[in-house]
């Protein structure tokens, strides 16, 4: 009898936990739709508290920390959680979320890859399709701004070395006038002398 009061007692409370986990996930839920995330994460980071392994938490809890623009952060959520989806949805959108917050970080490379594994888990995803072409043309952009930005280095290098030659041969020059004219000079004197 008295196993199995325990193992009754053992159940009411596995089962309150669980819905307690799940009535923080809801209250989360509530404040991040009400745009309070840090709200919203206080309750993630409590149902987590209840079962660190709680996806939805751990998920939700990234997707707060990315509107509060702590993006390194939820960066290493999403990818943690990359090792840990137990769906190819959840891991199509784990690795969506990941492109997202690396795209912020302006880590266009990697923020393409996360996009392209969101594609092959979810090919029929269209924001991860839009987010991926868009990144490209970023990263494209930023190529080109290096190349520019090399370019205009290396001609402005190609000007400083052509105006330091410049300089280097009016001092010359000017050297050359000056010993021509104190020869001159000499000359002179010893001319004067001689007469």
């Amino acid at each position: 009898m008295y196993k199995f009061v325990f193992f009754i007692l053992t159940i009411i409370v596995i089962q309150a936990n669980g819905q307690d986990k799940k009535k923080l996930i809801r209250n989360g839920n509530n404040m991040y739709n009400d745009s309070s995330y840090n709200e919203a994460e206080i309750n993630y980071r409590k149902a987590l508290e209840k079962d660190q392994e709680y996806f939805n938490a751990k998920f939700n809890m990234g997707d707060a920390i990315f509107k509060q623009e702590r993006y390194n952060e939820s960066t290493a959520i999403f990818k943690a959680l990359t090792n840990t989806t137990v769906s190819e949805k959840q891991l199509a959108d784990t690795y969506y979320n990941l492109g997202n917050s690396l795209l912020k970080e302006q880590n266009l490379q990697e923020a393409i890859e996360s996009y392209k594994h969101s594609l092959r888990k979810n090919p029929n995803d269209e924001d991860a399709r839009y987010n991926l072409v868009y990144t490209k043309q970023l990263l494209d952009q930023q190529d080109q701004q290096d190349q520019q930005d090399q370019q205009d280095k290396q001609d402005q290098q190609d000007q400083q070395d052509q105006q330091d030659q410049q300089d280097q041969q009016d001092q010359q020059d000017q050297q050359d006038q000056q010993d021509q004219q104190d020869q001159q000079d000499q000359q002179d004197q010893q001319d004067q002398q001689d007469q």
